[in-house]
């Protein structure tokens, strides 16, 4: 990405959609991890010419982490919100999902680019011809059979492994609206 032929920018884009059920809106937002600070505030100075409405304290630029990229990976569409919570009696937790701003979110993110490199080209067609294969003997190939479990709300395997370690005294409800 050039941004007025200033500087080359190197990075990774991802779009992010939240739904928010007390305003009953969506939020569609940009993740970027770029290559260094100096690019970070070049982009968001373009950012800010291009889109005049943007707030300018809105637009964040923070050193990266260990976590950033796991935080720019996580998730497209957030699947619940953290006012969706409730406490039942017994400790349980009732979780609310909202089934259709999740459809809305998940049709009109289709076949959209989410995640998007940008600033480096890969060429693909180096030649391969030093690459040599290599044997591992000691990686194991298994086959397991998973059961569902509705007491764990987990499958299990046939060693007794659950897959997802889902909590089982979470309640899932669906909000239709």
């Amino acid at each position: 990405m050039l941004v007025r032929d200033q500087l080359k920018i190197k990075g990774i884009r991802k779009i992010e959609v939240t739904y928010n059920p007390v305003r009953n809106d969506y939020h569609l937002h940009l993740h970027f991890l770029i290559e260094s600070k100096n690019a970070a505030d070049l982009l968001k100075k373009e950012w800010l010419i291009r889109y005049p409405e943007a707030l300018e304290y809105l637009q964040d630029v923070v050193k990266a982490n260990d976590g950033s990229i796991i935080e720019l990976l996580k998730y497209t569409a957030k699947l619940v919100n953290k006012n969706d919570y409730q406490r039942l009696d017994g400790g349980r937790i009732e979780i609310g999902i909202h089934s259709k701003a999740l459809d809305t979110i998940f049709q009109a993110l289709y076949r959209k680019r989410t995640y998007q490199g940008f600033g480096v080209h890969l060429n693909l067609n180096e030649d391969v011809s030093e690459l040599k294969s290599e044997v591992y003997e000691e990686i194991l190939s298994d086959i397991d059979v998973w059961t569902w479990d509705q007491d764990n709300s987990d499958w299990i395997s046939t060693y007794g492994e659950l897959l997802t370690g889902c909590d089982a005294h979470k309640i899932y409800r669906i909000v239709n609206k």
